[in-house]
């Protein structure tokens, strides 16, 4: 594939201060999709293109300085087998200050055979905002018996508050690397990693709740869960209760699909 067919893709949505939609922007193959639930405003992010290939790029920005916004997709994102060494970028930047709340949860990404794929997220946070972030992996297509031996996954999450940075999580996966946490000591028979951090008022109760979804600790005022899951399903699962249970209101509807 030459280098000129590479997919890019731009999506940003804001909130006004006082709640209402104010910005609205799609460009390449991302596409925006609002709808509103009860109490709130749920957005859908598309990347037309299918999925994340060699060299593709997808970027994302979302603001919520008021009001509440869920955003989510339609589906797992795809990351697809690279040709040409030059790994997908997808990159998010998520802010939310004074009262506004923001529940971002994408579907789990799907690893590919032969996929490179660095994820950039950065949770920028002020005031007595809330959110609640999950972001996960799922290790190749289960449905088609596909064991991944040669993927690369390059994660960054940094969470600030106010200005300071609170918690910094890195992934990097390698081949070589991939060989030695595919065993029974690391990930196990493990088909998905998750990752659920949020921030409220009460993280105390937070952190109680989410544990009766998976493992969760408290952390500069951030709840942290992780979880290795058996299958993309008990992930997916995992992520729209742990919704329910941080957020106290339903999960996006893509999740019900």
């Amino acid at each position: 594939m030459s280098r000129d067919q590479r997919s890019r893709g731009v999506v940003r949505l804001s909130l006004s201060e006082d709640g209402g939609l104010h910005e609205t922007y799609q460009e390449g193959s991302g596409r925006l999709r609002l709808t509103r639930a009860t109490g709130r405003r749920e957005a859908l992010i598309l990347n037309m293109s299918g999925g994340l290939a060699s060299a593709d790029t997808f970027d994302v920005t979302v603001t919520v300085p008021a009001g509440t916004l869920a955003v989510t997709t339609p589906g797992s994102e795809r990351a697809y087998k690279v040709l040409d060494g030059r790994p997908a970028t997808l990159t998010q930047t998520l802010s939310a200050s004074g009262e506004g709340t923001l529940i971002y949860a994408p579907q789990p990404t799907i690893l590919y055979e032969a996929s490179a794929l660095h994820r950039r997220t950065m949770l920028d946070l002020s005031g007595h905002a809330s959110a609640t972030l999950c972001e996960g992996v799922v290790f190749g297509r289960a449905a088609m018996g596909e064991a991944l031996t040669n993927v690369t996954l390059r994660e960054s999450l940094d969470v600030s508050v106010d200005g300071v940075m609170i918690f910094a999580d890195r992934q990097h996966l390698t081949p070589e690397r991939w060989a030695a946490a595919a065993t029974p000591a690391v990930l196990g028979s493990a088909g998905a990693l998750g990752l659920v951090v949020h921030r409220g008022s009460e993280p105390q109760a937070a952190r109680d709740a989410l544990r009766m979804v998976m493992p969760a600790t408290i952390r500069n005022g951030l709840v942290l869960g992780r979880i290795l899951a058996r299958s993309h399903e008990h992930l997916h699962s995992a992520f729209r209760d742990a919704v329910v249970a941080l957020t106290g209101a339903p999960p996006p509807r893509a999740y019900s699909l």
